[in-house]
């Protein structure tokens, strides 16, 4: 998988955005494992994630939210290798 995220917003801490985006990524489905599961939310926190495809051609955007504005972006790729 490649992927490449950024922090979009000062107003909050990264170490809180990361901590909550770990949070996040531990709620994988195992039916669908890129990246995190559609929505999840915690506190002020908003993480949302957008994919297509399956495990051998996908790529999604996940984007966290903290009291409804843009803090953390990121877009992801991947697929089987052959």
């Amino acid at each position: 998988m490649n992927y490449a995220g950024r922090c979009t917003n000062t107003d909050v801490s990264t170490s809180d955005i990361y901590t909550f985006l770990k949070d996040a990524l531990s709620q994988v489905s195992i039916n669908f494992p890129f990246r995190g599961i559609n929505v999840f939310e915690n506190n002020d926190f908003k993480y949302t994630n957008d994919s297509n495809g399956d495990v051998n051609f996908f790529s999604g955007e996940e984007k966290i939210y903290y009291k409804e504005k843009l803090v953390y972006e990121l877009k992801y790729h991947g697929g089987g290798v052959s």
